[in-house]
């Protein structure tokens, strides 16, 4: 369990960017946080996991506009959104 919660300190602080003294965020893999919540579970053989909430700064004022009544604004909107998360995730395999 000691183990488990300093992976998830390591995590929260180099990869998302969360500094836990200030209680603020700075740039991390996704963007900026604002903010998170975290709840650990057990699997059935003993093993945790972790499932994160996290708020990345501006993401939802995008998410919004996805939304909008306006067709232009809903495409412009859609690209960026497209364009953050090819930005942030992809799917590759290493050659090793």
């Amino acid at each position: 369990s000691l183990e488990f919660q300093s992976a998830m300190q390591i995590a929260l602080e180099c990869l998302f960017g969360w500094d836990p003294g200030r209680q603020k965020g700075k740039r991390g893999i996704f963007g900026k946080m604002e903010a998170y919540c975290r709840a650990d579970e057990e699997q059935g053989r003993s093993t945790l996991h972790a499932h994160w909430l996290v708020w990345i700064q501006n993401f939802g004022h995008l998410r919004r506009l996805m939304f909008a009544e306006d067709e232009k604004t809903q495409k412009i909107a859609r690209a960026s959104y497209i364009a953050y998360i090819n930005k942030v995730m992809s799917a590759a395999q290493c050659e090793f």
